[in-house]
């Protein structure tokens, strides 16, 4: 399952973290004061729910319009939307069938593609988009 959205992947969300948050403490957020985040949910989820899940562990950027006027949204073309969109490429015209290989590939392909290096905002969105759950799942199961 690919959340290509805000802290669905947070793993330091805590129940505890209702005591910062309601004497305000500038650096958490109601969200942070969860038993556990979305994806660990649709992990935990009985009798269904998700295998894998590819998200964001923080806040995360995106993008608006068409600013290259390619008739491609910019949201697909940059930050976690990119990620989201390559996996997806990779998976399919690559035929690629084993998820780490897919997500490594793909992080390869972002730090390629775009400046993470020198700019902070590319830095901190391939370094947010994290996987979890068995990276030697097979995409299909075996035959």
């Amino acid at each position: 399952m690919i959340l290509a959205e805000c802290i669905h992947a947070k793993l330091d969300v805590t129940i505890l973290n209702l005591f910062h948050y309601i004497f305000g403490h500038p650096n958490y957020l109601q969200a942070d004061c969860r038993f556990e985040c979305i994806a660990e949910k649709l992990m935990h989820k009985q009798g269904g729910g998700a295998i894998a899940v590819l998200s964001n562990a923080n806040l995360c950027y995106g993008s608006f319009g068409d600013a290259d006027q390619n008739g491609i949204p910019d949201d697909a073309e940059n930050f976690g939307g990119f990620l989201a969109v390559e996996f997806m490429r990779i998976y399919g015209e690559e035929q690629q069938d084993i998820l780490g290989d897919i997500f490594l590939k793909t992080q390869q392909t972002y730090v390629d593609a775009f400046p993470v290096h020198t700019d902070k905002y590319q830095c901190k969105s391939i370094q947010d988009w994290i996987l979890i759950g068995d990276p030697t799942l097979k995409i299909g199961g075996y035959s």
